[in-house]
């Protein structure tokens, strides 16, 4: 058995995969651009299951994506009062907020996935599911669930 400290941990470690493969950890970047914090925890928590991750790993993608929500529920917030009643800006900044921390939920997600993914692409050989259909569902779905509390939390903070 090889001793590189790089491929041990994700292969020792590594379930056994569904038959369906996983999705590009690349392509889930659109995901939290587009969608925001909780359709890219969505996608990833799918993902996490397709890679056979572990339920300790899958938990802490959970776990980035509830700090994802929060984070975009308080800069929804902070969006409110820093634009003083315009409500033009008030819009931009809640929608610049919810994609910057959608991006930053998407790169602490993929960090979990990244051992298992590095695994599938080296050792697995078969490609990689499209992610369109679902990545569409999730960013129009989830997003605008999103969006949708962002815009009540807005009309609450503003009274």
């Amino acid at each position: 058995m090889s001793t590189d400290d790089l491929l041990s941990p994700s292969l020792r470690d590594r379930q056994e995969a569904e038959a369906r493969p996983p999705w590009r950890l690349s392509s889930q970047v659109w995901i939290g651009l587009l969608g925001g914090a909780l359709p890219v925890t969505v996608i990833g928590w799918l993902n996490a299951e397709r890679l056979g991750l572990e339920r300790e790993r899958r938990t802490w993608i959970l776990v980035w994506g509830a700090v994802g929500v929060a984070l975009t529920l308080l800069a929804v917030g902070w969006a409110v009062v820093a634009s003083r009643g315009d409500a033009s800006a008030q819009r931009t900044w809640t929608r610049l907020a919810s994609r910057a921390v959608g991006l930053l939920t998407y790169l602490a997600i993929s960090r979990v996935q990244a051992p298992a993914d590095r695994a599938f692409r080296l050792f697995d050989g078969r490609p990689y599911a499209s992610l369109w259909g679902p990545g569409t569902a999730a960013v129009l779905l989830l997003g605008m669930l999103q969006a949708l509390g962002a815009m009540a939390l807005t009309r609450w903070v503003a009274q």
